[in-house]
């Protein structure tokens, strides 16, 4: 893990007796809406050496990555536009199985919150 990836910060209290943490997640920008996010709420697209891309579901997966957020309205925008295809320098046309890939996933995601209300 980078010097990057997590910063720890020291933050005096208040009454300046004891000092806290407060750690700083990384931020990413989604490729589909361009909203910047914390990285462990987004979907995280990753192709290594123009390879077909896929649901880097570890955030560790080696090569290029993409993120998403978890919504299906920033998916569509990222398909229409080829923003995952330039974001990733992969060819068009490439991305077919993820699309559906990642629509599962987020039907899963939606189908878990409605059972939890």
């Amino acid at each position: 893990m980078g010097a990057k990836a997590r910063v720890l910060r020291l933050v005096k209290s208040p009454d300046n007796q004891t000092a806290s943490s407060d750690l700083q997640l990384p931020i990413r920008t989604c490729v589909g809406c361009g909203a910047k996010r914390p990285q462990r709420v987004m979907l995280r697209v990753a192709s290594y050496k123009g390879a077909v891309p896929v649901l880097d579901r570890s955030y560790r997966s080696p090569g290029r990555g993409a993120y998403l957020c978890c919504q299906a309205s920033c998916m569509e925008q990222a398909f229409k536009r080829h923003a995952l295809e330039r974001s990733l320098k992969i060819k068009p046309g490439g991305t077919a199985a993820l699309k559906a890939e990642i629509e599962k996933v987020l039907a899963d995601s939606v189908n878990a919150i409605k059972t939890e209300t």
